[in-house]
């Protein structure tokens, strides 16, 4: 039973600490090309926003890193 216990711990842990992404909004067919803006002011021509991505992540990953896995 103890060691049940220990390896649920662990797998909890584990799960704990992974990166998380999170999405909010509607979902759409892939596509090969992608414009990600970070400010309203960014944007120059008309658009619909499609939703909001939430990626929680640690200080040690770069944020080339993080863009290329959105």
């Amino acid at each position: 039973m103890k060691r049940t216990q220990f390896l649920f711990l662990v797998l909890l842990l584990a799960t704990a600490c992974s990166n998380k992404i999170i999405y909010y909004g509607r979902t759409y067919p892939p596509t090969q090309t992608v414009d990600i803006f970070f400010r309203d002011s960014d944007i120059t021509e008309p658009h619909e926003i499609m939703g909001k991505v939430t990626y929680e992540v640690t200080a040690k990953r770069s944020s080339d890193k993080v863009q290329e896995k959105l």
